[in-house]
């Protein structure tokens, strides 16, 4: 579970927060759900704006942190969320986002939301990674999935059915689209 920050942690990312932000966090709402192990806020700051705030907590979590750090770096495409900064102390990078605690986050999908999300898929596909960033091929194997998920496979495009499902998910994708 994501909790608020220690008292000693949190006096230590303030600090880089402030840093990076040039404003003081006021207050940290803890972020839950996701498939990170990576320390996660919702940060207001005292100058009235916020930002997403991911903390590695580990070194799994501070080598992820770079390379989602090296997508945000080496792409610019507006599905992307604002990089409000980044901080890697060679031990526990901190990256700060945008906020989009405000945004519409379903499921209660409509027909008019699965379209958009279609159409933003076909954006992503058409975006070519980084050269830093390494080959799908090198990704975990297994690859967690949100119940209720099987709703939108069904309608995904065309090129999707390419992508390389944990074996549990791909028999119940093929069962769920039957």
């Amino acid at each position: 579970m994501n909790e608020a920050p220690s008292a000693a942690r949190t006096g230590e990312l303030a600090g880089r927060v402030a840093s990076l932000t040039k404003t003081s966090p006021r207050s940290w709402s803890p972020v839950t759900g996701g498939y990170t192990g990576a320390g996660r806020w919702v940060v207001r700051n005292s100058d009235g704006s916020s930002c997403f705030v991911k903390a590695a907590t580990d070194e799994n979590t501070a080598e992820w942190l770079r390379a989602e750090m090296a997508i945000y770096g080496g792409l610019s495409a507006e599905w992307l969320p604002e990089v409000l900064g980044w901080d890697d102390d060679g031990e526990r990078p901190l990256l700060l986002l945008e906020d989009l605690s405000g945004a519409l986050w379903p499921p209660l999908w409509s027909e008019d939301l699965v379209e958009r999300v279609l159409r933003l898929l076909e954006l992503v596909h058409a975006t070519s990674p980084p050269n830093e960033v390494p080959p799908l091929g090198s990704a975990p194997k297994e690859v967690p999935r949100r119940p209720g998920s099987s709703r939108i496979n069904r309608s995904l495009p065309h090129w999707c059915a390419d992508i390389s499902l944990p074996r549990r998910a791909s028999s119940r994708r093929a069962r769920d689209r039957s």
